[in-house]
């Protein structure tokens, strides 16, 4: 029967099952972001009142997750989409299995990094096999679907993840992202042909790149945990920050002589990208803090349980 089946309908099949398995690692990203927002008064409860645990319980996914994005498309050049994606998968599932059995803050923050580091993958390189996999007259469409799929997750996780803390227990929340990105991995092996004619570069991976991107992003945000704990004005908030943007003028500066950059800066000249950046940026400094810091305010301030807290 295969047989009978043109080429090109077997690729479109096969490029269909490729967004099958990237959509849902989609939504579940936004939902790992809001998911420990929701949960952190239980998780409080459980693991003990730990100002610094509960901030990073929150922070450590976010900083691995952004520092990752920009990496991970560097790493996919060198070893290619397919194997990057499967391992950026992979380590979000671990992650996500530690922070579900995690006796102590240690082991939840750890978890809680790698798989932020994982996520990553999913828009740096997962979007870019969808591109890749799909005729340009379908871009569009399957784009749209990718979006749609993330303004769920934003819109109704929060939601979705009260229940599951109030029906069953915090931990079931990174567990359901372990069963789902999981399924994702189990059927990465059907659409490997979809990445099988993809260019690789040879250059050296910019390391020096990646580790001034990551150490700025961490003293800046090292910093703002510091001036929220003790004051905007004290030493180690200021130094941090300070540092953390020397950090960001270095890795420009880095950025604009390395043979092969992990930020290619003159894109910045480009409209499109410019503001789809902006786009992504304006939705994370608005839509995404709200989705992060407002429900345990509700939960602490108001006693909220976390199904109400984030629908009000």
């Amino acid at each position: 029967m295969t047989a009978d089946i043109p080429a090109q309908a077997v690729t479109g099949r096969r490029a269909n099952l490729l967004a099958v398995v990237v959509l849902p690692s989609a939504f579940i990203v936004p939902l790992s972001i809001s998911g420990t927002a929701v949960a952190l008064r239980d998780i409080s409860v459980s693991l003990g009142a730990s100002v610094t645990g509960e901030q990073w319980a929150l922070n450590g996914f976010n900083l691995s997750f952004a520092c990752s994005t920009l990496i991970w498309g560097s790493v996919a050049d060198t070893v290619g989409r397919w194997r990057a994606f499967s391992v950026g998968l992979l380590m979000f599932v671990v992650g996500s299995s530690a922070a579900s059995a995690s006796a102590g803050y240690l082991m939840l923050n750890a978890g809680r990094l790698v798989a932020g580091a994982g996520a990553g993958v999913v828009f740096a390189v997962g979007s870019a096999l969808l591109s890749a996999a799909f005729p340009k007259e379908q871009r569009g469409r399957v784009f749209a679907f990718l979006g749609a799929v993330v303004g769920l997750s934003l819109a109704f996780g929060p939601f979705l993840c009260g229940l599951v803390t109030e029906t069953l227990s915090w931990r079931w929340i990174y567990g359901f992202q372990c069963v789902v990105v999981g399924a994702t991995i189990v059927l990465l092996p059907l659409v490997r042909s979809t990445a099988r004619h993809e260019r690789r570069h040879v250059e050296r991976f910019d390391a020096l790149g990646a580790i001034l991107f990551c150490a700025a992003t961490a003293l800046v945000l090292g910093g703002l945990v510091l001036g929220s704990a003790g004051g905007w004005l004290s030493a180690p908030s200021v130094l941090c920050t300070v540092a953390g943007i020397g950090c960001y003028l270095l890795f420009v500066r880095v950025e604009s002589t390395a043979p092969s950059p992990l930020l290619t800066l003159h894109l910045l000249r480009n409209k499109g990208f410019t503001g789809a950046a902006l786009v992504s940026a304006v939705a994370s400094f608005s839509f995404g803090n709200t989705v992060t810091y407002l429900p345990p305010f509700f939960q602490r301030a108001y006693g909220m349980s976390p199904g109400p807290a984030d629908c009000s």
